[in-house]
């Protein structure tokens, strides 16, 4: 089969789409990561890349915790938006996101009740890559959904790995921001909804 030459390019696919939380000046704040993956098996590690910039890397940087969420494809329009929105600009958006934030036993990492996994972290080392920093999380807990298990108390994998990846994948979500597109109507109308909104689109100016 006949090759062709690409360039370095982070041509990966797919990349499941996950919720990171983390309390930033004691709110929780979400974002969408989908350069995420397990690090370690023993003792358990995930790593999440991340660009220095976002608001939700100050909180990790503030309380060297994080949560890592899989969203289910119910949760897909959500997801996005943590994906393109800033929580910086947006100080209740789990709340207009609908999200049931909990805690575990780590200081500063939010949980989101709907997502079928939870994992809470803390931070064993951030590295500076270039456009981003991969941090390293040990993981202190994992949380699932009762209706997640099998017969055993399990995770049964249909129920509890089916997530969205609304960031960059194809068939279940698309391309990120997807779901930020407006009617033609919103648009004339210069007006915009939080996700669970029949109407669509998003809170106006909230990056």
């Amino acid at each position: 089969m006949k090759k062709v030459k690409l360039g370095p390019k982070t041509l990966v696919n797919p990349m499941p789409a996950f919720i990171i939380g983390a309390d930033v000046d004691g709110k929780p704040n979400f974002m969408v990561a989908s350069w995420s993956g397990i690090a370690c098996s023993e003792p358990p590690m995930i790593s999440v890349a991340i660009q220095p910039k976002r608001h939700t890397f100050a909180g990790i940087r503030q309380n060297r915790a994080f949560s890592v969420n899989v969203p289910p494809v119910s949760l897909m329009k959500q997801a996005d938006y943590c994906g393109i929105y800033s929580g910086k600009d947006d100080p209740d958006q789990a709340g207009k996101l609908g999200f049931e934030v909990f805690y575990g036993e780590t200081k500063g990492a939010p949980m989101v009740a709907q997502c079928n996994i939870n994992l809470e972290c803390t931070v064993v080392m951030t590295l500076e890559l270039g456009s981003h920093n991969l941090v390293i999380g040990a993981i202190k807990e994992v949380h699932v959904s009762e209706d997640a298990l099998d017969q055993e108390g399990k995770p049964d994998r249909k129920r509890s790995t089916r997530s969205c990846s609304p960031s960059r994948t194809g068939r279940t979500g698309g391309w990120a921001g997807w779901s930020a597109r407006r009617s033609r109507r919103a648009r004339n109308l210069g007006a915009s909804s939080a996700p669970g909104n029949p109407r669509g689109g998003y809170i106006q100016g909230a990056r």
